[in-house]
């Protein structure tokens, strides 16, 4: 006579290692797979995905229906993963950004879609592992030890064990144990994911208020680079400036340069606007929401009326802030964004293409139409909060020499900016970069997160703006 199931698995064995390890093994396998992304891409994760408890409470309960039902648990947690990870990389993921991302698909070498496919695989291999496991589990056992571990996830859900300052749409998600679909959910509902789906109040930028905009020569030179730089503020000691801007100052065919700083509290769409199109903005973010007639008196959309060919760059999703969307309307005819550079370098900055990886770029497109009237437009990225270590190749400037502290926001960001100064300055040192006006602008002031004074080596609020012209 056969034994109930009942019966058979609410008999108590005795509690052995082995049996432990299976259990504590399927616990983890699901976490295994986003673990090695987390820490290849730089993401953050929980140690623990909680969301993992329900489809294992059911795959250890010895009825088919159940083990499916787990797996099938299993395989829905691991997309709400999936996405969680996923809006990190491409920020503001949704069904309309999956649309947006999927013909870059095949843009991607030939090695990611290896990998694309490989995680489809593991994720397969993985729903068959913990079915296998949990045919050795005890279901008295396997109870009392999710029972233990949910008690013990609820003491420590708002624990972390890392911190990410500043961090945005999940960036800062280094829990210890938490559930990725309550934190995926919790992301794209935030006021800030909220205004991403606001249309922006727009009104003319005020006229007693400067923009570097106003220092581009008229009529407009044939040839013009403008670049917002991300986080450039103002040093309070002039000779900190002078320093950063030293390989510049000193380019060979300079015909002028002028420099200075002005007040602006925004954000960094926010910058962009105020310098392309003559705008302030406020209270939202979607601009595909607005008609582009508004878009008519933007620097770009005026250009393309006088022969222009305009091009736009920025090195992560197109997704950010609608910018695949706005900056068309604007008048780019050309745009560049980060799912269209798949194999070039990539830093910490919302996982985007280096701006040293960039400048080959905007060589290459003035190489290309230097027979032509041309407007380039560059916003920049590796300079974002928190200017991380790793993305500073270049240390020329030395912050014990402007008692700054060596290891802090202030410092990281000025090496930054100087980096990208400088390897601007070689840029324009190449012959097809001949003739060409340059405007470079901070769209804000760098957030500073730590503890460390500000005053006395920034001044608040204000952002550099910086002029100059090659000799044709």
């Amino acid at each position: 006579m056969q034994t109930h199931w009942l019966q058979r698995n609410y008999q108590l064995p005795k509690l052995s290692i082995n049996t432990v390890f299976w259990f504590i093994c399927l616990l983890a396998l699901p976490n295994i797979l986003f673990w090695i992304l987390a820490y290849y891409f730089g993401t953050s994760r929980p140690i623990l995905n909680t969301d993992y408890y329900l489809a294992v409470l059911l795959l250890i309960i010895p009825n088919k229906f159940f083990k499916y039902c787990g797996i099938l648990l299993y395989l829905l947690f691991s997309i709400f993963d999936g996405l969680a990870f996923t809006i990190q990389v491409f920020p503001f993921l949704d069904l309309g950004a999956i649309r947006y991302l999927l013909p870059f698909t095949m843009l991607a070498p030939t090695r990611y879609l290896i990998l694309g496919t490989l995680l489809f695989v593991t994720i397969i291999f993985t729903a068959i592992a913990m079915l296998r496991i949990s045919h050795k589990q005890n279901i008295i056992y396997s109870l009392l030890g999710i029972l233990l571990f949910a008690i013990l996830s609820y003491g420590l859900k708002e624990n972390k064990y890392a911190t990410y300052a500043g961090g945005i749409m999940g960036r800062d998600n280094y829990y210890w144990v938490q559930s990725q679909t309550y934190l995926y959910t919790n992301t794209t509902e935030s006021d800030f994911a909220d205004w991403m789906h606001t249309e922006p109040q727009i009104s003319a930028y005020p006229v007693k208020k400067e923009r570097a905009a106003s220092h581009l020569t008229t009529p407009y030179s044939n040839k013009i680079l403008y670049v917002v730089s991300e986080s450039w503020g103002y040093p309070r000691t002039k000779h900190a400036q002078q320093f950063m801007l030293e390989k510049i100052a000193s380019l060979p065919d300079i015909e002028y340069l002028q420099e200075g700083y002005f007040d602006f509290p925004g954000s960094t769409v926010q910058g962009e606007m105020r310098e392309l199109c003559d705008f302030n903005i406020k209270n939202g973010y979607a601009f595909n929401q607005i008609p582009a007639e508004k878009f008519s008196n933007c620097i770009p959309a005026q250009l393309n009326k006088n022969h222009y060919y305009t091009y736009a760059m920025h090195g992560t999703s197109g997704r950010l802030y609608d910018r695949y969307n706005w900056y068309p309307k604007a008048g780019f005819q050309t745009t560049f964004f980060g799912e269209n550079f798949p194999t070039l370098k990539r830093c910490v900055a919302f996982n985007g293409v280096c701006d040293t990886e960039l400048f080959k770029i905007v060589a290459d497109t003035f190489q290309q139409r230097q027979n032509d009237k041309i407007f380039f437009y560059w916003l920049t990225l590796t300079s974002h909060s928190p200017y991380p270590k790793e993305d500073i190749v270049n240390q020329r400037f030395n912050c014990q020499q402007f008692n700054m502290p060596t290891d802090g926001d202030i410092c990281r960001n000025a090496q930054l900016q100087t980096q990208f100064l400088d390897n601007l300055a070689q840029l324009m040192s190449m012959p097809q970069m001949k003739g060409v006006e340059v405007i470079i602008v901070g769209d804000h002031m760098p957030p500073i997160l730590t503890n460390e004074p500000i005053h006395p080596f920034l001044r608040w609020q204000d952002v550099s703006w910086l002029h100059f012209k090659i000799k044709p």
